[in-house]
């Protein structure tokens, strides 16, 4: 049997999409809050990696419901890393409702530096929660 290492891999989190690949099983509910805030966006990663494109939904759904006010610029940033569409929507439409400046994070100015084109989006979201 012959042992390989792929480069900057968290083999529980690797795990995860692997085991539901070869199994078809997904961690249950209570397992998936108990992974630490840091590993989702390697999940989401993964999932996008290898083409699992429910899973990936699944996931970012999850991490969805964990989305705070203190977190959600963050999780926007690794949306925009992991190209989930419907996890960045979501966030950017929180955003919206939320005061300017409690969200002047320094993930948020990231993902502004580099997808201008989220302001003019959170903008017309703003817009909309005013009407």
């Amino acid at each position: 049997s012959e042992f390989f290492s792929i480069q900057n891999t968290n083999p529980s989190g690797f795990s995860l999409p692997i085991k539901y690949t070869y199994e078809g099983l997904l961690l249950v509910e209570a397992d998936l809050w108990d992974i630490p805030v840091n590993t989702w966006p390697m999940l989401l990663s993964l999932t996008n990696m290898y083409c699992i494109e429910w899973l990936k939904l699944h996931y970012a759904s999850k991490m969805w419901n964990m989305t705070c006010e203190k977190t959600v610029t963050t999780f926007l940033r690794w949306a925009f890393e992991i190209n989930c569409t419907q996890l960045q929507e979501k966030c950017m439409s929180l955003i919206a409702l939320i005061s300017l400046n409690r969200i002047l994070t320094e993930d948020f100015v990231f993902v502004c530096y580099h997808h201008p084109e989220v302001i003019k989006r959170i903008h017309v979201l703003a817009l909309r929660n005013v009407e």
